[in-house]
């Protein structure tokens, strides 16, 4: 395993510095045997690509792509995973800051535990300079599949970025989904996949540095860096419990596991069972909230039924038309 290619993806927009910084630790890690893939997302300041041209002179092993116009920062992300060669795969971002024994430390966990399919560090984060948060650590190490998909389940719906820099952890290229997610909450949809082909495990000596803005924070939290789809736009999406944001990850989780050879088939009916029961008591209930505060009601005693038939209708065609992209 220590000998197996590592690829290392770069999705970079507009932060010369950081890049800089970012594409320095990566050429000193201690594990050489790596491929880092940078891709420049139609940045506006062009010192970007020209640092990122700069250090591949001295590092053939970095390749720079230029996109010809932006391409969304998940386009980004699934652009770099796509010219992966190695057998691992890690997204590290510029604003990241790594230890230099980054890549080599998680290569010794996998090798530990042969059934992980991802290892994640442990990270700090910073907002505009200042301290601002430590995200929660996740294992699922030693766990069946059955029980590392029910544990992890509920964090789709109500709390999918406690563990984000997992994003940034190192992870079995092929176990992985074929492509990035475009909808909300496409980094769980990653981690839920990777948590059916095997477990999630922790790197306790690791430690991340992530710095953010709030022009960043922003465009997560407005969601405008994600698709939105036509069939869903009469549902609310301002909170991560809402139909918007739950709708695509629910139908994500339920083909991965109607469509998992690990499950059996009790199992999968369970599973489903869970994922219905968390959708209806969070994104259901969500929406009914924002029905009664919109039309001032303070209790519904009984929907309609020409209301419940347009819900209904709502639904089979939000499944029928979002199927297809998950």
């Amino acid at each position: 395993m220590l000998n197996s290619l590592v690829s290392i993806g770069v999705p970079c927009y507009n932060r010369p510095i950081g890049l800089d910084r970012l594409l320095s630790q990566l050429s000193r890690q201690s594990f050489s045997d790596i491929e880092i893939i940078v891709s420049d997302n139609y940045s506006p300041d062009k010192s970007v690509i020209s640092i990122a041209r700069k250090h591949a002179l001295t590092d053939p092993r970095i390749k720079v792509f230029q996109q010809s116009k932006n391409i969304g920062a998940v386009g980004n992300h699934d652009f770099v995973k796509k010219r992966a060669q190695g057998k691992y795969f890690l997204w590290v971002h510029d604003d990241d800051e790594l230890p230099e024994n980054y890549i080599e430390i998680c290569l010794k966990h996998l090798e530990a535990v042969p059934e992980a399919t991802l290892v994640g560090p442990s990270c700090d984060r910073y907002l505009d300079g200042e301290f601002w948060l430590t995200p929660d650590n996740w294992s699922s190490e030693g766990q069946k599949t059955y029980e590392r998909l029910s544990t992890l389940m509920p964090d789709g719906f109500n709390c999918h970025w406690r563990f984000e820099q997992y994003l940034s952890g190192l992870f079995l290229l092929e176990a992985a989904p074929n492509h990035v997610s475009k909808d909300f909450k496409s980094q769980f949809h990653h981690f839920f996949v990777l948590s059916e082909a095997g477990s999630i495990i922790h790197a306790p000596e690791l430690k991340l540095i992530k710095h953010t803005d709030q022009e960043n924070i922003r465009k997560y939290t407005t969601g405008e860096i994600y698709r939105r789809h036509w069939i869903l736009k009469f549902f609310g999406w301002d909170t991560v419990e809402s139909v918007q944001q739950c709708m695509p990850i629910t139908l994500q989780m339920l083909r991965t596991i109607i469509g998992s050879k690990r499950l059996t088939i009790k199992e999968k009916y369970k599973l489903i069972a869970q994922c219905v029961h968390l959708f209806v008591r969070y994104s259901v209930k969500d929406e009914t909230n924002r029905f009664r505060r919109k039309h001032n009601f303070k209790r519904i005693k009984r929907i309609p039924s020409w209301i419940g038939g347009k819900i209904k209708n709502s639904l089979t065609k939000s499944i029928s038309i979002l199927t297809p992209y998950i």
